[in-house]
């Protein structure tokens, strides 16, 4: 079963499902297309969709603007699951899609649908790149099954992300979503966190607490950095997710869950379970369907709509009046570094580099280290190149958008605290 994935600026995504009942598929603005779509910079008869032995081959009809796939326009192409084209304003993903999944979705020979609630929200996903295409791709088919799945990557490359688009567009999607740092609960709150209490059970417990598992009934629960629980944790939790119940701290009787789990991790568990470290039937409770996320480095073509998105969304947490742009050559120097801290990384440095500019981010405001891109030594250099009075300036405009928090200031100008210390009685700031 083919499917098409349709971005268009500032337009709501939409999604389209091909049966097989036809052999070619036209795309364009006219009325009489097979696939309408509303760009005014695409032609009434753009371009058409052949489906032959599960390939793709686009032909474009001579239309005004032309249809362009990997940047260059082209008469015809075969395209492959999780390639893509665009035409005008749009961009056209094309995927092999799960026929069990396009019955549930209830469609005809060709219909549009927005992936309930929007597919826009799986596209939270930002990605053009193939291997993030697949990603996309297995969110799509597996969101469908109630079944457990684990999603691998490096640290900071989005598996939450990923965990939350599968939630959005499941059968689950109205109910909570949930997620736990496993690494952030100590072992004495283990018990507490997951499963609650009753008003009693320990010193503290001065009142009934709904745990986590009870939190997300009836939606997801996600379990984030899974391979740092103990073992005497994952034996609990191994029992919940078997029995489908719980048992409250200081409880007498069990409570039934329906919830499903989605965990994740940066370490490879395999690894850790010949090592010991991690239960085998816990393993294979959690490893039902796997989703592995490409680091940075590897959809580096991605780059510039990331940075993009990361700047408004800072810009936005910063309440900043105005935009700050950022120059292609600043674009160029982030490509060019392999990013081992990946999004999260990024997000820092742009965080940073958004109070080291003036209006335009240039290369010389993105200060990048390769252990957590916070190079310090690099970023007074940054600074103190700036002159006196600039410093002054930054330093000021970093306590302003952390709301005087020394901590924050100190982390958006990408220095230590101590020396933000150094620097404020230096340039006399309260």
């Amino acid at each position: 079963m083919q499917a098409l994935l349709i971005r268009t600026k500032k337009e709501q995504d939409k999604f389209f499902i091909l049966d097989g009942a036809k052999s070619s598929y036209m795309i364009g603005r006219g009325n009489d297309v097979d696939i309408l779509l509303s760009d005014n910079q695409i032609s009434r008869h753009h371009a058409e969709i052949k489906i032959k032995e599960g390939q793709w081959v686009v032909v474009d009809k001579n239309s005004r603007n032309g249809t362009l796939a990997n940047g260059k326009k082209i008469d015809e192409i075969s395209l492959n699951s999780c390639d893509a084209f665009s035409l005008g304003n749009s961009t056209v993903y094309v995927f092999e899609m799960d026929p069990q999944l396009s019955e549930e979705l209830n469609v005809g020979v060709i219909a549009e649908t927005t992936l309930a609630p929007t597919s826009q929200e799986v596209l939270k996903i930002t990605s053009s790149s193939p291997s993030m295409m697949k990603v996309m791709d297995q969110v799509l088919k597996v969101s469908r099954f109630d079944i457990t799945v684990h999603i691998t990557g490096e640290t900071g490359c989005g598996k939450e992300v990923v965990a939350q688009a599968i939630a959005n567009i499941s059968p689950r999607r109205d109910a909570p979503f949930v997620r736990v740092n496993c690494g952030a609960i100590s072992e004495d709150l283990i018990d507490s966190e997951f499963f609650g209490h009753v008003k009693g059970a320990f010193t503290g417990a001065d009142k009934d607490r709904m745990g986590l598992f009870v939190e997300a009934e009836g939606g997801t629960l996600f379990l984030d950095e899974i391979g740092e629980l103990s073992a005497s944790a994952q034996t609990k939790l191994l029992r919940a997710i078997e029995n489908k119940s719980i048992r409250p701290v200081g409880a007498t009787e069990n409570i039934s869950v329906n919830i499903r789990i989605i965990s994740a991790t940066h370490l490879n568990l395999e690894e850790r379970v010949k090592e010991g470290l991690f239960r085998e039937d816990l393993f294979y409770r959690l490893n039902v369907f796997t989703i592995d996320v490409p680091p940075l480095r590897k959809r580096k073509r991605d780059i510039p709509q990331i940075v993009e998105d990361l700047m408004a969304e800072i810009q936005t947490d910063m309440n900043e009046s105005k935009t700050v742009r950022i120059s292609e050559e600043a674009i160029t120097v982030i490509k060019n570094n392999d990013w081992p801290g990946n999004i999260r990384q990024l997000k820092n440095v742009l965080e940073s580099a958004i109070v080291l500019s003036n209006d335009v981010i240039e290369a010389s405001d993105i200060c990048i280290s390769e252990s957590d891109g916070k190079n310090e030594q690099d970023t007074f250099q940054t600074l103190e190149a700036l002159g006196y009075e600039q410093f002054r300036k930054h330093i000021l405009k970093a306590l302003d958008v952390a709301n005087g928090n020394k901590s924050k200031s100190a982390k958006i100008l990408g220095i230590s605290r101590a020396s933000l210390y150094e620097k404020l009685k230096l340039y006399d700031i309260d």
